[in-house]
């Protein structure tokens, strides 16, 4: 009888080499968003914890102590006395869409009705235009092809004027 070893490039089930850096380029961690809970205003100690579940889980958490960090909230920036309800919508929301829903929530002052909108609106992750644009439907993809052309030519949001970032660019593609 002969024993099994798995070829060098094999081992723990991850390809190496070439194909690895083809395959590591789709992969998709999600982010685990947590909590650190103190259990008052003053403790130099405290508690990580989960951030997703549902708002009774979350509130079960905190208990009465205060949250004091976050990690893999992304751009939201969590205020201490944000509710249980938003912290699990929030945290929920950023381990199923990543990041894209940290700045939905952000940029909506983590309004419950609006987090519940995100996935009317948010397209998906892609690795460049060319890959959205061909998931887009046709009489959208006219629209985002005009907005997106719009903001490229900017390098951050703060190089576009106010006038510029409401008709979706300097070269007049509004969308």
């Amino acid at each position: 009888m002969t024993e099994h070893h798995p070829r060098p490039d094999q081992e723990h089930g991850r390809e190496q080499g070439p194909q690895a850096d083809q395959h590591a380029e789709h992969e998709h961690v999600r982010p685990r968003p947590g909590i650190w809970v103190a259990p008052d205003a003053d403790a130099l100690f405290g508690w990580w914890y989960e951030a997703t579940g549902t708002p009774e889980q979350v509130a079960a958490r905190i208990g009465s102590g205060f949250i004091f960090d976050t990690v893999d909230f992304g751009g939201f920036h969590l205020d201490p006395t944000d509710s249980p309800d938003i912290v699990a919508t929030v945290a929920g929301g950023i381990y199923e869409h990543g990041y894209a829903f940290a700045a939905w929530a952000e940029f909506h002052d983590a309004d419950l009705e609006m987090l519940a909108g995100f996935s009317q609106h948010y397209l998906g992750t892609y690795a460049n235009q060319d890959e959205l644009m061909t998931a887009i439907e046709p009489p959208r993809r006219v629209r985002t092809l005009h907005f997106l052309r719009g903001w490229s030519h900017a390098k951050t949001f703060e190089q576009l004027s106010p006038g510029a970032a409401r008709t979706g660019g300097e070269d007049g593609c509004g969308g």
